[in-house]
């Protein structure tokens, strides 16, 4: 099924504005937790030296 941003704000009984912002809320913090799934896949890795993180923030 496919909806664009009015026929979704209507469903959700908001203005368009809001329902845009919404969803561009959602895809940035996907986007973000790619990226940030990537970079921890990069340094999981056998032998790695853990911090802990008291010494980390020290």
């Amino acid at each position: 099924m496919e909806m664009g941003i009015k026929e979704l704000a209507k469903r959700d009984k908001m203005p368009e504005a809001t329902k845009a912002a919404e969803l561009l809320r959602v895809a940035l913090e996907i986007y973000e937790d790619q990226i940030w799934d990537k970079v921890a896949g990069q340094r999981d890795k056998r032998g790695v030296k853990f911090v802990s993180h008291k010494k980390a923030w020290a």
